[in-house]
């Protein structure tokens, strides 16, 4: 199987490929509304031709389609053999590869609007201790070439523990990437739990899906990482920001533990702090009926602490 004839932007030809951001790209344009972000679709493509073991590229894909189904189930499917994001920008597809990356941008509470950011867990559930990636290889035998299921299975280091999560994954025809889809999927199981909704004023301009940023928030995370998952402009000069945790880890060829966490910076609650620069004045006015009253004016340095809900005179 060589893959279906499709266009590839990094040559302007049409070629036959099983390069799965090709394939993606290629589903949308044909079976979807959306025009495609082809430089784009050319980066990811390369980062899915990119070899992790001898002859053998990162993401490819010998999927056959033959369900009716909406197209964009389809996309979310190829979009997890090629391993990227599908983002549609004013009916444009932008496709993103799921790879690791640096900060592009550092964000404080100073940046949102005061009350905007929301810290949420992504589940509840236990993370599993064990990820099966079922794929398809393709083996010669007296008849021809048929296919056998195999799996690529990372094991737990406790053999007590058995929480198994099975992906089916059969448009891979390789265990080395299959091993790599199970792998990932257990450090992100293990690593990336924390999705982060806030808003930005300007910031938010410099902002595209995709970016991983740095926040540092009174919530108690420190410079914390977060991959940007949606920013949408709700008004003028203010954003609106979807997030979910990144940790390179995730991206290791090795199965990674749960690190020690560096960025939790709570306060003590006991400590409260105190606002500074404090000052008091009377301010004497008089109303139409010629009665005179008095107005005291307030005005302190706020401070930044975690527990505190606003201020109340």
């Amino acid at each position: 199987i060589r893959g279906k004839k499709i266009y590839d932007p990094r040559t302007t030809t049409t070629v036959y490929s099983n390069n799965a951001a090709l394939v993606l790209a290629d589903f949308i344009n044909n079976y979807t509304d959306y025009d495609v972000d082809w430089t784009q679709a050319g980066l990811a493509a390369d980062y899915c031709d990119a070899e992790i073991a001898t002859g053998v590229k990162r993401w490819q894909t010998n999927l056959l389609i033959q369900d009716r189904r909406d197209p964009h189930e389809w996309i979310e499917v190829l979009r997890e053999y090629a391993n990227c994001y599908v983002f549609i920008d004013n009916g444009v597809a932008q496709i993103v590869p799921d790879e690791a990356g640096a900060s592009v941008l550092s964000i404080t509470a100073g940046d949102m609007p005061a009350g905007s950011f929301k810290l949420t867990k992504l589940s509840q559930r236990d993370i599993p201790t064990q990820v099966y990636c079922d794929y398809l290889l393709p083996v010669e035998n007296a008849i021809g070439w048929s296919t056998e299921t195999e799996a690529a299975i990372d094991s737990p280091t406790a053999d007590d523990l058995r929480r198994i999560t099975d992906l089916k994954m059969y448009g891979y025809q390789h265990a080395t990437q299959a091993k790599r889809k199970a792998v990932q999927h257990l450090n992100r199981a293990t690593l990336e739990d924390l999705i982060a909704d806030f808003d930005l004023w300007e910031k938010g301009l410099h902002l595209t899906r995709g970016d991983i940023v740095d926040i540092t928030h009174p919530f108690g995370i420190t410079n914390k990482l977060f991959r940007v998952l949606d920013v949408n402009a709700v008004s003028k000069e203010r954003y609106r920001v979807r997030a979910r945790e990144y940790q390179a880890g995730t991206y290791s060829s090795d199965v990674v533990t749960d690190p020690t966490p560096d960025d939790t910076s709570l306060p003590d609650i006991r400590n409260v702090p105190t606002p500074g620069a404090l000052t008091l004045s009377e301010n004497l006015y008089t109303i139409a009926s010629g009665e005179t009253r008095a107005r005291l004016d307030i005005s302190f340095t706020a401070v930044e602490y975690a527990w505190f809900r606003g201020y109340e005179y």
